[in-house]
């Protein structure tokens, strides 16, 4: 059996493997269904080896950092998930640049780059996600975007080869990038500068008390529903709309925030996809094309 090798694989290679695991415990929201099989892998040489295997046994996957910017179907799926985060944690600095492997989250590389005077992340250090997941999709806060910092990045490529990317090799947009084409990112060097750590903290604590006032991060939050069309912001048309604070079940958008979907107790996936749906045709009459910042997934046929 196909799934057979995989787990002798993912043994093997010292990761943990699981079939049939629920994902919700894995995502901010909370919401996710069984997957094909679970692999958590611990170090980056094994990743390269369970990609090739994934690949050659014709095994459909996904891969997953802290999932929080994940909307899943809670019904089962018929998909395997590899969770790339908080294994290696590497961060390594030399002279004022750092390498950081993608599994670090994004608020240790922002704790490391404090603790060592080195200032840049301020912005977007509580981005609650992986450096690999940022800069899949180049997240970005208070007009800073990841690849404001970013001088070149390692991709892993589905059939496990690595490949260093600079910059202007990859096509960079509003939260968006052409990663996906190309595999994941293993890691990413930075280029960053010199601060007296006493200003870091202040820049941090200021941007930190915005979000207090502004986002509903201490309740379970995937973050921006929909990206910004240009000129005008998602949650000002949600607002307009009459969404601010509208629920389905115990999913509502936020009552602080109209583009973030908040998840309470007991919360379903038909629920909020059916309530970011209808939000999203509401806004289609009005003339505006809301995309989706966070992902979707459900079966691979969908």
């Amino acid at each position: 059996m196909k799934l057979e090798r995989v787990k002798e694989t993912a043994l093997t290679l010292n990761c943990t493997f699981k079939e049939n695991e629920i994902l919700a415990p894995y995502t901010r929201l909370g919401i996710g269904g069984k997957s094909l099989f679970y692999i958590k892998p611990s170090k980056w040489s094994s990743v390269k080896n369970l990609f090739r295997t994934l690949i050659e046994e014709n095994i459909p996957f996904k891969v997953m950092g802290k999932g929080t910017n994940i909307l899943i179907s809670d019904r089962d799926l018929n998909f395997g998930v590899v969770h790339l985060e908080n294994f290696e944690k590497s961060v390594i600095f030399s002279g004022t640049r750092v390498e950081v492997s993608a599994d670090t989250a994004l608020n240790i590389l922002a704790y490391k780059c404090l603790s060592n005077n080195f200032s840049g992340l301020e912005e977007i250090s509580l981005i609650p996600g992986t450096v690999g997941g940022g800069v899949f999709m180049n997240a970005g806060a208070f007009g800073k975007t990841i690849f404001d910092l970013i001088e070149k990045v390692t991709i892993l490529n589905k059939f496990g080869e690595e490949k260093i990317f600079v910059r202007n090799e990859l096509e960079i947009g509003y939260r968006r990038t052409n990663i996906k084409d190309l595999g994941i990112v293993k890691s990413v060097t930075m280029v960053l500068q010199k601060e007296d750590k006493k200003r870091i903290k202040e820049k941090t604590e200021k941007y930190k008390k915005i979000r207090d006032l502004t986002q509903p991060w201490k309740e379970r939050t995937c973050g921006s529903v929909f990206k910004n069309p240009e000129g005008v912001a998602a949650g000002k048309i949600l607002e307009e709309l009459g969404y601010k604070g509208k629920r389905k079940g115990s999913v509502k958008f936020s009552e602080k925030h109209s583009n973030f979907l908040v998840a309470e107790k007991g919360a379903k996936f038909d629920d909020a996809f059916s309530l970011i749906e209808e939000a999203r045709q509401k806004a289609r009459e009005k003339g505006f094309d809301l995309d989706y910042e966070m992902e979707v997934w459900q079966d691979e046929s969908n």
